[in-house]
């Protein structure tokens, strides 16, 4: 059966070096996506730490796009192949980072079931950028009709557009947060997700289909907290 989207994204927002929030879980998911946006000052990677516990990391970084030589743009994954499967309801995810955002700090976690647990992903790409590009895309090599590919764009200063084709669905567009935002976007059966912005920089991947029940999702818009303090949103889908 397809990979298919269930419950709710939830993004949170906060430009602390560690936080956590709340996220429920679905019954029939079978695999936890977090996706992250900003820049940390002199550090290519996001997260130190990552789970349902608050001890290390439990998920596995999948894809990191570098402004320079420094992430903006990551993918992370945990399946329930895994020993440190939260199991379904209310959990709190756990982050911590390297030091705090200089800029953005947003964290969106969606949740997919008929994912291959063992084998999840297909393939990955980022678009790396040091100067003022305005279109990002990702491709991918070997995506069937019932794998989803999944990416993430950050861009500087102007509203991430991660639908500027039809063929995708927007999952967030979120409003400007410490300098930054973020878009998310998903396509069945894609070989490539476009996003567009300032500065833009993006990253992705493609989950490999497993068999199992389809079930359709719903998506996120997140709000603006001060800088430091975070919150979560949660809203059913981009307009």
């Amino acid at each position: 059966m397809a990979v298919t989207r269930v419950g709710s994204v939830y993004t949170y927002q906060s430009s602390a070096a560690s936080g956590s929030f709340e996220v429920v879980i679905p019954e029939d998911a079978s695999a936890v996506v977090v996706m992250c946006t900003g820049w940390i000052d002199g550090f290519t990677t996001h997260f130190d730490g990552l789970n349902f516990d608050s001890g290390g990391m439990d998920f596995a970084e999948i894809a990191t796009a570098l402004w320079g030589a420094e992430a903006e743009a990551s993918v992370y994954i945990i399946t329930d192949a895994s020993a440190s499967w939260p199991g379904a309801g209310t959990k709190t995810l756990y982050y911590t980072c390297p030091a705090a955002f200089n800029e953005g700090g947003i964290i969106s976690c969606a949740f997919y079931q008929g994912v291959d647990s063992s084998d999840p992903i297909v393939a990955t790409d980022t678009f790396d950028s040091t100067s003022n590009t305005t279109t990002a895309t990702v491709e991918f090599a070997g995506s069937s009709p019932d794998d989803m590919a999944i990416g993430v764009a950050t861009s500087y200063g102007s509203i991430v557009d991660a639908d500027p084709y039809v063929s995708q669905t927007a999952l967030v567009e979120s409003s400007i947060y410490n300098y930054d935002s973020q878009g998310i976007a998903e396509l069945l059966g894609g070989d490539s997700l476009a996003f567009s912005g300032n500065y833009i920089t993006a990253a992705g991947c493609v989950l490999r289909a497993s068999q199992g029940q389809a079930v359709s999702g719903v998506g996120l818009v997140s709000g603006i907290p001060e800088l430091g303090q975070g919150t979560i949103t949660q809203a059913q889908g981009v307009s």
